[in-house]
């Protein structure tokens, strides 16, 4: 027998912030046979684009736009008049239901054909102090008489709507209410006591902002319908309406600064409003402070110099996949010591087939050998590679993952059996795609069309699943599929992906770590924040990364999710996961990387000849003995310039972060993209190195100092211009901007075998404030 069609209206008035979850709370039902009615209350948010976006992809999605704003119950009649169903429901924007509550309610109709209408139990989410309380319902008159015990979730015939007629404008914040008492009027009212719903407390909802006007009209309409159902039911003793009783349920106590209102037994605590053009200051997270923790967590949890563990309750358990990503992030940071080590420890296990196995397995997986790729062929283009031991195991690690490629282009694993997910959902496939960047290096290191070919046929399969990039796994693998569309070039689909993410994500910053539920996982946050970075879209990057950033532990570390709002934690709820502090690092790189980009338009061209900080480089330079010379963190090169009209015979190289940045430079000069701690040089390439303004922003200044004393030549000499920390204040500081005491970097440079001096106070700019210095040094 063919289903009925179930009508739900969704009013929207304003409600951007959750009005994408709700929708995918009603499109992911296990009943299918649905229409999805959004009637747009002429919002003045996002809320009409965020339903476009679904509309586009689900031809069940109508929308309906109110010329003005109708409020609630005149919504609700504009929804229901375009419905369609058999069976007829509503929700808010800021709720959502279980996956399968359509389906059990539509049962139950289904098979109770007295029933009209039929409600579940539900959860309420305080999210004022983010408790949960599931409520158990009891439907009887007696119950109907004395409060809204209806609840949020139900389902009822249209038949039963055509007999009671609309909601009632008049009855605006109690509507709902006022239906279901003529709904009981007229017929049985079953229940299903399974919790099926979730129903959001929060600042901006009618019952957080309208509470006592709901009360009011509570007690209004209850008096209104007791003659009704005296008559109506006979036998049922109904309570004597007095104001105590209303108390009892509704009692409220006020203070200066809040009201805590227990509802129904629930503690409600409704905050004041912020006022008009009142600046609410928020701490500035301290993100230097997170960097050194997480280092500190990395240095913790490396099992023997060998590997990263898998997460803090399992402390002597290796893992080889991530220990394998771990060594790009490890490189970029300037811990090339640590990332040969995890590459060393990597070949000792590798399989003789090229595979690498799971955690203390016999079991290999192609995921897993697809992310210790990404290690080996970053510590190839790093130069790291000694007589092409990781160039020969990154070869036979891509000939395995083309070993178990299908003939349809899919990307197989040999075992499945920990692919399972919670809800009934098991990791993507699709997650192979994160593989395909290190087989294109293989394909650039070898020049053999086979790799080329192999990844063209994984992306014409994979590029052809509409759903590939649906956000109906956890957050965590949904960002690998993401990340490595950006990675392989196909950004198009990943910005399309990432703008369905931006559905998802809070005025907080955060995004859920499924669709359909609260809990968020920190791991998935980070990665969205580097696809969003990577894509240019900055301040949806910051808002997730700042989040993610707030959840760290004492430790350094990050539990794999985190409780947020009436759901559980699920996905390594109490252990901390080593590739959440590997995402954390990553997102600050890319982060820095792409706000660099953004302002580098505005970056001077020019240096005056007569200011003093390319006066004292242009005199420690003018010894004949310096040849090659390494304008460290270049920008755009105005040092350069400058000098090599002064010194033409010398030979001058540019390394900077970007290589958009490097675009600007027009000079007959070798360019090369790279960091001060990454530099893209061998041991000691360099007679002279100068940063101006660039160490600053190096983040971890001891692995800085040792990757410039590391490509300086012995009697070679290093200029180092930067700001005073005692001037500090002059200009604001950026997330992870530094700046230094004179006796501090002097002893990091000495430590090196720089032996140092300091000039300051330098003038600049007509001024001498005592903003700049010169750290000189010479290697001994």
């Amino acid at each position: 027998m063919n289903s009925k069609l179930v009508s739900i209206v969704l009013p929207v008035y304003n409600g951007e912030e959750y009005l994408a979850q709700s929708i995918e709370s009603v499109l992911n039902q296990t009943y299918k046979n649905i229409e999805l009615i959004i009637v747009n209350d002429n919002s003045s948010d996002n809320s009409l684009p965020i339903a476009e976006e679904f509309a586009k992809k689900d031809n069940r999605v109508k929308i309906i736009s109110n010329k003005a704003n109708l409020k609630l119950p005149n919504s609700l009649n504009v929804g229901f008049e375009a419905a369609n169903g058999e069976y007829l429901s509503w929700t808010s924007d800021d709720n959502f239901y279980s996956l399968d509550a359509i389906e059990k309610m539509a049962a139950h109709l289904d098979n109770n054909l007295d029933d009209i209408m039929v409600c579940a139990d539900y959860t309420i989410f305080n999210q004022f102090d983010g408790t949960t309380t599931r409520i158990n319902l009891s439907i009887t008159p007696q119950e109907m008489m004395e409060r809204n015990c209806m609840g949020a979730c139900f389902l009822y015939r249209k038949s039963a709507a055509d007999k009671i007629g609309k909601y009632r404008a008049e009855k605006f914040l109690v509507e709902d209410y006022d239906y279901w008492l003529r709904m009981m009027l007229i017929g049985n009212i079953g229940c299903i006591n399974e919790n099926l719903y979730t129903y959001r407390l929060h600042g901006n909802s009618l019952t957080g902002q309208r509470l006592q006007e709901v009360l009011k009209m509570t007690d209004k309409i209850i008096r209104e319908y007791m003659p009704l159902y005296k008559k109506k039911f006979k036998n049922v003793k109904f309570r004597k309406l007095e104001n105590k009783f209303l108390k009892k349920i509704y009692s409220k106590i006020k203070t200066p600064e809040k009201k805590v209102y227990t509802v129904l037994g629930i503690k409600i605590t409704v905050k004041r409003k912020q006022r008009k053009n009142e600046v609410v200051k928020k701490n500035k997270i301290d993100y230097l402070k997170k960097y050194y923790l997480a280092k500190g967590w990395i240095e913790k949890y490396t099992v023997d110099n060998n590997g990263i563990v898998v997460e803090s309750n399992q402390p002597k358990t290796i893992y080889p996949e991530v220990t394998g990503y771990y060594i790009p992030t490890l490189i970029k940071f300037g811990d090339k010591k640590r990332a040969l080590d995890y590459g060393n420890y990597l070949l000792s296990i590798q399989n003789p087939d090229g595979s690498w196995n799971a955690p203390d397995s016999t079991t290999p997986y192609t995921f897993d050998t697809g992310m210790i790729l990404k290690g080996l062929a970053a510590l190839v283009e790093n130069n790291l590679d000694e007589n092409d031991k990781y160039k020969n195991a990154l070869i036979k690690g891509a000939d395995y993952i083309l070993s178990v490629q299908r003939d349809d282009g899919s990307i197989a694993t040999i075992d499945y059996s920990a692919w399972a997910l919670p809800y009934g959902k098991q990791v993507p496939e699709a997650i192979h795609i994160y593989c395909l960047e290190p087989i294109r290096k293989v394909a650039q290191l070898t020049g053999e069309q086979k790799y080329e070919k192999s990844i063209q046929r994984a992306l014409d399969f994979y590029l052809a699943k509409p759903d590939l990039t649906d956000f109906t796994t956890l957050s965590h693998f949904n960002a690998y599929i993401i990340e490595g569309l950006i990675d392989i070039g196909e950004i198009e689909r990943a910005q399309r992906a990432m703008d369905l993410i931006s559905l998802h994500q809070r005025l907080d910053g955060s995004v859920s770590a499924y669709s359909n539920v609260d809990f968020v996982c920190s791991t998935g946050l980070f990665q969205y924040a580097i696809c969003w970075y990577k894509l240019g879209e900055i301040k949806k990057a910051d808002a997730a990364f700042e989040y993610a950033c707030e959840l760290q532990n004492k430790s350094g570390g990050w539990f794999g999710s985190y409780t947020k709002g009436r759901d559980e934690a699920n996905y390594f709820p109490q252990g901390e996961i080593a590739w959440a502090v590997k995402y954390f690092l990553d997102a600050v790189y890319y982060g820095q990387k792409a706000k660099y980009e953004e302002i580098a338009h505005i970056f001077l061209d020019n240096i005056d000849p007569n200011d003093g900080r390319y006066l004292i480089i242009e005199e420690n330079l003018k010894d004949d003995k310096y040849k090659n010379i390494l304008d460290l963190g270049c920008g755009k090169a105005r040092y350069t310039k400058r000098l090599k009209e002064k010194y033409p015979d010398k030979n001058f190289r540019c390394v900077d972060f970007s290589d958009k940045v490097l675009t600007y430079i027009d000079l007959d000069v070798e360019k090369k993209q790279g960091s001060i701690l990454n530099i893209p040089y061998q041991d000691e390439s360099f007679d002279f190195i100068y940063i101006t303004e660039a160490l600053e922003h190096a983040i971890d200044i001891d692995f800085a100092i040792k990757e410039i004393a590391r490509v300086l030549k012995q009697d070679g000499k290093v200029v180092i211009i930067d700001k005073d920390i005692r001037a500090k204040g002059v200009l604001e500081l950026a997330d992870f901007e530094q700046w230094f005491d004179s006796k501090g970097l002097s002893c990091l440079m000495q430590k090196c075998s720089l032996k140092t001096k300091v000039v300051e106070n330098l003038e600049y700019e007509n001024k001498k404030d005592g903003l700049f210095n010169a750290w000189i040094g010479e290697r001994q």
